[in-house]
């Protein structure tokens, strides 16, 4: 397990909706675009900030940390084999508030400065 409050991100990146605030998406083990270079096995976590695509209720919408395998998957049975990333829902956990502060004034220094610090 990563300890979150001392280990900085590899990479950040932000999804702003419509009428929503920036769901921010820290990444740890790769960089945000750079998913699809890593091999086959490789394990990468990212931390999640509130969902707004997801209910009030959902595990998925507070502040969580997933880790994600790369794997192959067969999305419809006409289709080949083809690169995914599966979340180890056993790995999956809710950010304590000691954690939510951490993120929330990275995600500040974040925007302030333009860039990762």
């Amino acid at each position: 397990m990563i300890d979150l409050l001392e280990r900085a991100p590899d990479g950040w990146q932000t999804f702003e909706p419509p009428g929503h605030p920036a769901s921010i998406h820290f990444y740890y083990g790769v960089q945000a675009g750079k998913t699809n270079t890593l091999p086959m096995g490789a394990y990468f976590a990212v931390v999640y900030s509130p969902n707004v695509y997801v209910g009030d209720e959902s595990p998925l919408h507070p502040w969580h940390y997933s880790v994600f395998e790369v794997c192959l998957y067969q999305y419809r049975p006409d289709r080949p084999l083809e690169r995914s990333y599966k979340a180890l829902g056993a790995k999956r956990h809710t950010l304590s508030r000691f954690e939510v502060a951490h993120f929330v004034t990275l995600w500040a220094k974040v925007r302030k400065g333009g860039k990762d610090e």
